[in-house]
Order: C-alpha cells, then structure tokens, then sequence
C-alpha cells in the first residue's frame, strides 16, 4: 500500500498517510454512485492530508489516487454518523 486512510469508518475527518514519493498526485472522492464529491491535489511535500469530511452525507466512499494519469490505489470509506 502506497496510501493509508483512516479511520474507517469515519465521522468528521480523513487522515491520508503517503508512503511513496509522487508528482502531481490527485485524489479524486466518489459517492455510492459514482459521482465525484471531490478532486484533490496533493502536494510532493505533503505526507498528511486531512480532509473535512463533515459536510458529506453518511455512506460508502471510494477514494481513488491517480499520478501521472495512472490509477495508482483504491480505498473503500465508510461515513457514519
């Protein structure tokens, strides 16, 4: 695994560890059904990330991790409130 994210499940905060280096990596957040909540881009320097995950509703969430235009990892998240 080239990413950790935790906790899972999760109620208000995402914490996104990167264990390798990358350029330009983007992240991008889908709903249930497919649609992007949100598209990140994560610095080089940045190891921790934390997203505010208050706003979204409860539910499953994919967290996709792309550099260079190569899918790179998948992790599955649960929201609960």
């Amino acid at each position: 695994q080239k990413f950790l994210v935790y906790p899972n499940p999760a109620k208000y905060l995402i914490i996104i560890e990167k264990k390798c280096e990358t350029d330009g990596l983007l992240m991008n957040i889908y709903n249930q059904i497919g649609s992007i909540v949100e598209s990140l881009k994560i610095n080089n320097t940045d190891y921790i990330t934390i997203i505010d995950i208050e706003d979204y509703q409860p539910g499953i969430y994919m967290f996709n991790f792309i550099d260079d235009n190569q899918a790179l990892e998948s992790h599955k998240i649960i929201i609960s409130r």
